[in-house]
């Protein structure tokens, strides 16, 4: 049987895509779901699955060029009549948590484990562990030969042959991104952008030659906040399967603010200022492919629960190539948590066309003075600076200062019912 291979429908406003890396090639034996090609729209890469197991005929366009939406681009040979997965849209991540259930052996009942880390497993890769019986710490230890290390069908048949890993035996947290580094260790280098990157330098080019630029920063006392996620975040990480964190209060502060200060999530359009129904509250996420800003859609009506979900099934796509063209469109306004590396303070650039983002730096531990009944005393607090990167077309300082101001109060006094 010929199954036709098209060119996917990526998003509801995509309407064409760029092949920019086959994967297989004509003759190379394919399972359902092993990555075919790599395509790229204006906003996101994404991989196209096989949609069933059989021999890649036929190539009909090449890489690099452009092609409409539903267009056949290759040909898939199968054994037989097989049921095929539909390839007019690539399947999202799941909207739950991952997990495995297990049944210890000689007992009754099962057990659901979750990853610890942002690595993804296809619905397959957790099917056959589900089957073989395979812990979640173990099976986070088996490499992937998928793109950015994805666990594999074949990769995981491999393991279960030839050995699985001792359970515990590697930190999960080493699967998550790292920075690209390349070593010219005495010698120079040169080497084409990839498509990620190349749109970056476009967009962020295009934001400094539109938007007029200012800045205003704040220093919160994040104190308690830091002491309610020690004090909570067992019990939360059970009950909903991820970790809890500080970015996922900055979101919901952040998005408070935006609703009482509606201008922060407005836009500009020639001459006229266009206030947004709702926030879509865009999301900086590095990966070892680029940076990706996903964006949570409709976060004002969201609950604290609601958010961080949507917040950490959106940063695993991300990682993991997963995103897909809507999920990256939509923005009103962006964060970027740059202080998960270290970094006290920055100036982000806006994310076109919102007109304004924050920046969010590492929290750190430092004297500071407060008032007692005995007079002043110097203790040990936590501390994060806040960095509003504003249009000044639209924004003035005291309007910039009022919102940071709304956000630091929140975390400064938090009051969310975890």
């Amino acid at each position: 049987m010929r199954l036709e291979i098209v060119m996917p429908k990526l998003g509801e406003s995509i309407v064409e895509g760029t092949i920019l890396q086959w994967k297989k090639q004509v003759g190379d034996k394919v399972e359902a779901e092993d990555t075919l090609l790599e395509v790229s729209t204006d906003k996101v890469d994404s991989e196209v699955p096989s949609p069933a197991d059989g021999t890649l005929a036929e190539i009909l366009y090449p890489e690099g060029e452009t092609v409409d939406v539903g267009t056949v681009i290759a040909y898939l040979e199968t054994d037989a009549n097989v049921e095929a997965k539909p390839a007019e849209e690539t399947p999202k991540p799941e909207a739950a948590p991952q997990t495995i259930s297990t049944a210890p052996s000689g007992k009754e009942g099962t057990k659901e484990e979750k990853p610890a880390g942002d690595r993804f497993y296809s619905p397959l890769v957790l099917s056959i562990a589900r089957k073989e019986k395979i812990p979640m710490d173990v099976l986070e230890q088996i490499p992937g030969t998928g793109s950015n290390g994805r666990l594999t069908k074949k990769d995981l048949l491999q393991a279960v042959k030839f050995g699985l890993p001792q359970p515990n035996a590697a930190n999960p947290e080493s699967f998550s991104a790292s920075p690209r580094v390349v070593s010219v260790a005495g010698h120079g280098s040169r080497q084409e952008m990839d498509n990620v990157r190349k749109r970056t330098a476009e967009h962020m080019r295009r934001s400094l030659d539109t938007s007029a630029h200012a800045y205003s920063l704040f220093e919160v006392d994040v104190t308690d906040l830091v002491r309610l996620i020690d004090r909570s975040k067992g019990a939360f990480s059970e009950r909903e399967g991820f970790k809890l964190t500080l970015n996922h209060f900055v979101l919901h502060a952040v998005t408070q603010a935006l609703v009482k200060y509606p201008w922060v999530n407005a836009r500009i359009e020639g001459t006229e200022i266009v206030t947004q129904p709702r926030v879509g509250l865009g999301m900086a996420v590095a990966s070892a492919h680029g940076l990706m800003v996903p964006v949570i859609r409709d976060a004002d009506e969201r609950s604290f629960r609601g958010l961080s979900r949507e917040a950490t099934r959106l940063a695993i796509a991300a990682r993991d190539k997963k995103l897909v063209p809507d999920e990256v469109f939509g923005a009103t306004f962006s964060v970027t948590n740059y202080g998960v590396f270290g970094q006290d303070m920055g100036f982000p650039i806006i994310n076109q066309p919102n007109v304004a983002i924050l920046g969010v730096g590492a929290v750190k531990k430092k004297p500071a003075v407060i008032e007692t009944e005995a007079g002043d005393a110097i203790v040990v607090r936590q501390f994060a600076w806040l960095t509003l990167g504003f249009d000044h077309r639209l924004i003035d300082g005291d309007l910039a200062a009022h919102f940071l101001q709304e956000v630091a109060g929140s975390l400064t006094r938090p009051s969310v019912q975890l």
